[in-house]
């Protein structure tokens, strides 16, 4: 698909925003070259199993707070995610290196990792997101440092476990809806 022409009316590092030749105006991260990765993790929480002929265990979601400026100073949900700024680097390696920044979670290898396909976060935003998740079990990971990646926006920034009912009821995040969602179909 053919980039429409654009003129830039404004551009730092991170965001530039754009306006068509018909005045539609939109937004594209420049640093990333338009892409990035998230990744939606959860466990078999198997303490929720009240009977023992319940096999079904229930899920927990590791969820990320952050301020997110546009929305105001409180933390929000926001998906564990960050953009391709890393030459060659794939959307998968982006995802893994994300979860263990923002999350602390180090993937081994054998980590069953799924794609969920790619999402534009709106129709003003010229960005792709691609999106994966991880079902952590006793051996797929190691627990790290969460480092971040030294932005202000990421200062106090932390992570919890969530049920899935809880995940959905505090998440705004249209790119964490999406993967929850989509990973219904996958799993």
């Amino acid at each position: 698909m053919a980039q429409l022409p654009f003129k830039t009316l404004y551009q730092n590092k991170w965001l530039e925003l754009r306006e068509t030749s018909t005045g539609y105006v939109y937004v594209y991260s420049p640093w990333d070259g338009g892409r990035g990765a998230a990744i939606l993790v959860y466990k078999e929480d198997t303490s929720a199993i009240t009977s023992p002929d319940e096999d079904n265990p229930h899920r927990l979601y590791l969820a990320r707070y952050e301020v997110c400026p546009a929305h105001g100073d409180e933390y929000e949900i926001t998906s564990i995610a960050g953009g391709m700024d890393k030459a060659g680097e794939h959307s998968y390696q982006c995802a893994v290196r994300e979860l263990e920044e923002e999350g602390g979670i180090k993937l081994s290898p054998d980590a069953d990792v799924k794609y969920l396909g790619h999402v534009r976060s709106s129709k003003t935003s010229a960005n792709y997101m691609y999106l994966y998740s991880v079902r952590l079990t006793d051996t797929n990971h190691t627990v790290v440092e969460i480092l971040g990646d030294g932005t202000p926006t990421e200062e106090g920034a932390y992570c919890k476990w969530l049920t899935e009912q809880e995940y959905i009821d505090q998440c705004n995040d249209p790119i964490v809806c999406t993967m929850l969602l989509r990973n219904q179909y996958v799993d």
